[in-house]
This record gives C-alpha cells, structure tokens and sequence, in this order.
C-alpha cells in the first residue's frame, strides 16, 4: 500500500507541522536541509498514521487531530524535578523542550556530549544522521526530522569504558490549558569499537503536551550500551512516541530496558539492526497502567549475520480500563544460520475491562535457528492469592506482593545492578502510590 493510500489527509499546512514553528535556516549544513524538506514532504502525503495502517492495527492518535500545538521553547526550569535516580558519580543532564541545557559537569576522557547544532557541521554527525529512514511507513519519525533545529548528542572514543552513568531528564511543563506543548527529541548515541556506556532515560512533566523522540543508536564492534528508559509522562495529558533506530555490530552488546508508567498515550517503535556476528540484544520491558491509559511497544529485529542472539520479554499490569499493545517481529535473514530469537509478551489484567493486544512474529528463512515466540494474559492465581491471606496478609498487600513478584521478573533481568536496584525501587514506590 503506497504511502498516498494509507492517508488523504495531510500536506504541508497540518497542524503538527505548523506547530513546529520557524525553522532558522542560516548556517544550517546542507544534509540537514535535505532531511527537513524530505521528511517534510513525506509526512504532507501521509499525515499522521490511522488504524488502517497495520502497525497502527491497535493505536489511534486521533485524540491529537484537534489540538492547537505550540513548539516548546524549553524556557520553563521545571522547579519542582528531582531526579529519581542517586548512582555513584552520575552524570545528569536535563533536556527541556527537547533542548540539552549546558551545565559545567566535567566529563570523563573519551565522552562526548554535545546540542545537535554545536557539531552538526561534523562528517561523522552526518555519517549517523544524513541518511533517511523509510519516512513512507514512519511518518511519526518524518514530523520528527521536518521539525530538526537541535538536539542530544553522546560519543564515546574506541576502547574507552565511561563507568559514569548518564542520566538524560526530558522535562516538560506547561500551564496553558488551550495549546498543546510540541517537543521533538533527537538522540544520537555512537558507541566506538570496545567502548562502553550506561544511559538513563527519565520522561517526565505536567500539563498538556506532545513528545516526538527519534532516537539513533549506534554500537560498534565488540562495544556495549546499557539503554535504560523510564516513560513517566502526565497520565491525563501527556502523549508520548518515540521511534528508535539500533544498530549493533560485532560482538556487540545491547542492554535495553523501559520501565512504562505515564502518558495517556505512548508508543515506543524499535527497529533493531543487528549487522553482524556474535551480537546480543536485549530490549525488555515492563508497564504499570491504569484509568485509560493506553501504552504500544513495536518492536522489529532484523537477524542478518550467523550466530546473534536478540531476546524480548514485556510483561506488565493492567487495571481500570488500560489497554497495552505488544507487536514483535524477529526477521531472521537467510545468511543468518545460528540465530537465538526469543519474544514473549505477558499481561497481567486486573479489571474485566483492561485489554492487551499481543502480536508476536517470527520470519525466518535460515535453517539452523532457535527461535521462539508467545504471549499470555490472565488475572491473578487466586491459589497463590489464597494462600498469602491464610497466612494473615491483608488481601491488598497480598495483591501488591503478587504484582511485585510479576514485574520484578522483568527488571530483574536489567544487566546493570545499580540500575537494576533503582528500578525495583520505583516499581515498588508505584505499587505504593496505586494502593494509596
């Protein structure tokens, strides 16, 4: 299906694109132009995504056809933030309306963190950057680059081991009840050859606004990234996407967790790469919705070189009238002999109206693979439930303690440990505030 029959409806007038406000044009780099005036163009035919796309199967945005939208200047300090996470010699930078704000953090030899605009004129920043995706089926990625002024930079030298988390905090806040706040990310991580780092990714504010993240990840032979994300947007107002692009080579390693607990609407959409040899990937997560929130993970990995393992396990807890969507697919290519896929999806539905739609899929065209798929959904085991009261635990600690046990299983599996510690202390501080 072309991309002028998904949609009738868009051009270069719509709504979001108008929101992204002036684009200063002067000493812009020539890849740059490119990118705005292609993904301009193809987000003018296609417009936002509709049910009818079949990615889009199970999330509607047509809550957001009829909001006024205004860029986010990033002016507002967000007083009231505090960071969630207290790691040993973190480096923690602060993101406002999709703009880095300079500190004076020293950084250690071999890191690298820069705004878009400061190194953009670089060869290197182009060599990640210049080349589009397939705005046609992303059209969410295409208002993202249209929209391309500024944004977030990490680099770490080849053979440097930064054991220095860096902890990014997208803040938002806005006190206009009439216009919705527009906020469009851009994210680039290149880990070098035998480099490694640790990335927190904190999402977070008040009030009515809009994120549109695009994310490019890159790690290089024999490197490693722990990618760790925490989506805790307004439940009543906030909507959240983020479109990642991974690219793992060999012997590579890919550390990748989100922990969902905001956001009246989000959608993360991963396109793992994995281009060679002795790769691992892992790209887990855990959601925790209730009211009417509504949460979709995409993920799409793509096996072309022997002897790779990827692993995707989402498991997560709905209540009120939540709904959760999981689409997975492990592509694994001809040439790709030896593979290790595995996905699995569980939910845990506690309201006869929460609902998860789960899609997992394998595509394999290799022989000799291990590959597996599923999903799962029920409420929770009445005899482990029973058997806590019989032993004198108040039926809401008992539930709380079963919930706990269900998710944990997800975060346990984080490879980071303080990371890992810090996780299971927010999971456990929301299972506090949804017992309150």
């Amino acid at each position: 299906m072309t991309a002028a029959k998904k949609q009738k409806t868009g051009g270069t007038d719509h709504p979001l694109l108008r929101g992204c406000g002036h684009i200063e044009s002067g000493n812009t780099p020539d890849w740059v132009a490119a990118l705005r005036e292609t993904a301009t163009e193809s987000f003018a035919v296609t417009g936002l995504p509709t049910p009818a796309w079949e990615d889009w199967k199970y999330t509607a945005l047509r809550a957001l056809d009829n909001m006024d939208f205004a860029r986010d200047t990033g002016l507002s300090a967000v007083p009231y933030y505090h960071a969630p996470f207290a790691l040993p010699e973190m480096i923690s930078l602060r993101i406002l309306g999709g703009r880095l704000v300079k500190n004076a953090t020293e950084l250690p030899r071999g890191l690298e963190i820069h705004t878009l605009k400061d190194v953009w004129h670089e060869d290197w920043v182009a060599h990640y950057l210049a080349v589009p995706g397939n705005f046609a089926d992303t059209p969410l990625e295409a208002l993202n680059a249209a929209c391309l002024c500024d944004g977030i930079v990490i680099r770490v030298a080849a053979g440097t081991r930064i054991e220095a988390p860096v902890l990014l905090s997208f803040l938002h806040e806005n006190t206009d009840a009439e216009e919705t706040q527009l906020s469009m990310p851009r994210i680039l991580i290149a880990v070098e050859e035998g480099a490694a780092l640790t990335v927190i990714e904190h999402h977070t504010g008040r009030g009515k606004y809009f994120t549109n993240q695009a994310a490019t990840i890159t790690v290089h032979k024999g490197a490693k990234l722990g990618h760790y994300r925490w989506q805790d947007e307004d439940k009543q107002s906030g909507f959240h996407i983020t479109t990642t692009r991974l690219s793992c080579f060999d012997g590579a390693e890919y550390d990748g967790f989100t922990l969902t607990t905001g956001a009246k609407l989000s959608r993360h959409e991963i396109f793992a790469d994995l281009l060679g040899e002795e790769i691992r990937c892992i790209l887990n997560g855990a959601y925790r919705l209730g009211e009417r929130q509504h949460t979709d993970t995409t993920l799409k990995t793509g096996h072309f070189e022997p002897r790779s393992t990827s692993k995707q396990i989402y498991k997560g807890v709905l209540n009120d009238q939540a709904r959760a969507v999981f689409q997975g697919k492990i592509h694994v290519h001809r040439h790709a002999q030896g593979t290790d896929g595995h996905q699995l999806n569980h939910a845990l539905l506690l309201s006869g109206e929460a609902e998860i739609d789960a899609k997992p899929e394998l595509e394999i065209y290799a022989d000799d693979v291990k590959c597996a798929h599923g999903a799962t959904s029920g409420k929770l085991d009445d005899q482990a439930l029973f058997y806590l009261k019989s032993r004198g635990i108040p039926e809401n600690t008992a539930k709380d303690m079963l919930i706990e046990a269900f998710l944990g299983e997800a975060i346990e599996a984080i490879g980071h440990t303080a990371v890992r510690d810090a996780f299971l202390h927010l999971q456990n501080t929301a299972e506090q505030e949804a017992a309150a």
